[in-house]
C-alpha cells in the first residue's frame, strides 16, 4: 500500500503519472460544477490549494486503517467503539487483511478532506459534518436525497461494487455497523 509521505500531498502526486496529465480520467461524472449534498460548497478539483486544503478529487482512501500518515506527520490514534479498541493502521501491510474481498481500500467521498476516508468520522447522516464516509451520490429513487443513492466502493481484491449507505458506512444507531468493510484486522466481528 502506498505510504503518505506528507498531510499535504494531493492525489495527483500519486496518480498525475499514470493520467498523462489528463486530470479528467479521475473526475466522476456526476462531480458537475458545485454540490451541497454533503460539504457545503463542494467542487471538484484534483490538486489540493490552499482554497480546498483537503483537495476535492471526489474519492478517499480508508485512511485510519490502511493508509495512516506515519507518526513524524500525525500522532496515531485509538478509538472505542462499543467496548472495543480500533487503533490506526500506520503501515498497513496487504498480508495483515483477514478478508480482502470485504475490506475497503478507496471510494466515492464529499467529504471536508475528500481524499481521507476516516472511519471514527463515517456517519453520513449529517450527524458528524466532516462526512468521511462513502459518498452515496450515484443513481437516484424512493431514497434520493442526503444518502439516496449508491456510492462506489473498491475493495482490498481488487473488485468494485456500488453499495448504499446503510451497507457500507457506520450507522448513528450503531457504530459498529459495518465496521468489516473498513478495518481489515475485522476487531469488531462480522458487523
Amino acid at each position: 500500500m502506498p505510504r503518505c509521505h506528507s498531510r499535504t500531498i494531493g492525489g495527483g502526486n500519486y496518480l498525475g503519472q499514470y493520467s498523462a496529465g489528463n486530470s479528467n480520467m479521475f473526475h466522476c461524472p456526476v462531480l458537475n460544477g458545485v454540490r451541497n449534498q454533503y460539504t457545503p460548497g463542494f467542487q471538484w478539483d484534483f490538486k489540493a490549494t490552499p482554497a480546498n486544503p483537503g483537495s476535492r478529487v471526489g474519492y478517499a482512501a480508508n485512511v485510519f486503517f490502511l493508509f495512516y500518515p506515519p507518526p513524524s506527520v500525525q500522532a496515531a490514534s485509538t478509538v472505542t467503539v462499543g467496548g472495543i479498541g480500533f487503533s490506526s493502521g500506520y503501515r498497513a501491510r496487504r498480508t495483515s487483511v483477514i478478508n480482502p474481498s470485504d475490506t475497503l481500500v478507496v471510494g466515492d467521498s464529499e467529504g471536508y478532506w475528500s481524499m481521507s476516508a476516516y472511519w471514527p468520522s463515517a456517519i453520513m447522516d449529517g450527524s458528524n459534518p466532516a462526512y468521511a464516509g462513502i459518498a452515496t451520490r450515484h443513481g437516484s429513487g424512493p431514497r434520493n436525497g442526503l444518502n439516496g443513492g449508491r456510492g462506489m466502493v473498491v475493495f482490498s481484491d481488487s473488485h468494485a461494487e456500488a453499495r448504499t449507505d446503510d451497507k457500507i458506512n457506520p450507522q448513528a444507531a450503531n457504530l459498529l455497523q459495518n465496521s468489516m468493510y473498513w478495518d481489515p484486522l475485522r476487531r469488531g466481528g462480522s458487523q
